[in-house]
């Protein structure tokens, strides 16, 4: 497939952007990325001619646009190698699957606004009883997908697939502030972090330094 570009806010902070580009760049689809930094004065001039969302990430297919991380993922998905499917192919385990990616987009208000996804994070925070609830899902949610499918693989489901990009931001907001989980999940979120395409994203982003559009 060519002329696929993804436009990212900046890596270090912007959990969306990450999510999709994981899910491409484990996929069979060749793409670019270009950045649009989210505190640039003309991040809302520039955005919404990206087929009309007002958030990043968007992703170019030709003239076309596809907005939403979970749509950008669906995409990657559809595209992904045949050796590495992004969902599992067993029917309930993709349903499954899928239940996991969507509870975490549209869940966890609390950990989102507490704990805001920064890759280069190294603290602790005190966390209202809500958040905790909500780290305590999280955790419930890798513990069983784990044990389900450890015989598979190191992932939620085995292989690595969209739910583990779902929750790749999580990881670096458990890593980087430092939330105390148990041993499974703590082994789960080292292995996240060690996976090529966290390792090439978080080396991105360390060498981020603009604040604006070049």
């Amino acid at each position: 497939m060519n002329d696929v570009e993804i436009f990212i806010g900046n890596r270090r902070y912007s959990s969306w952007s990450l999510r999709a580009w994981l899910a491409l760049r484990a996929s069979n689809i060749s793409f670019s990325s270009t950045i649009i930094w989210l505190d640039s004065p003309t991040f809302a001039a520039r955005v919404p001619r990206l087929g009309g969302s007002l958030r990043v990430p968007v992703l170019r297919v030709g003239e076309r646009f596809i907005w939403d991380s979970l749509a950008l993922c669906e995409f990657a998905a559809d595209h992904s190698k045949p050796a590495s499917p992004l969902w599992p192919s067993e029917p309930v385990q993709r349903a499954v699957a899928r239940s996991y990616a969507a509870e975490m987009h549209s869940g966890f208000p609390n950990l989102r606004r507490e704990l805001p996804m920064d890759v280069q994070a190294d603290e602790t925070r005190e966390l209202s009883a809500a958040c905790w609830q909500e780290v305590t899902r999280i955790c419930e949610l890798w513990r069983a997908a784990l044990a389900e499918h450890a015989h598979l693989g190191p992932y939620l489901f085995g292989k690595f697939s969209v739910a583990d990009c779902m929750f790749a931001p999580v990881v670096e907001r458990f890593l980087g502030y430092n939330v105390p989980v148990d041993a499974i999940c703590a082994s789960y979120a080292k292995t996240i972090r060690a996976h090529e395409g966290m390792t090439e994203w978080r080396s991105d982003a360390a060498g981020e330094h603009e604040l604006t559009d070049p």
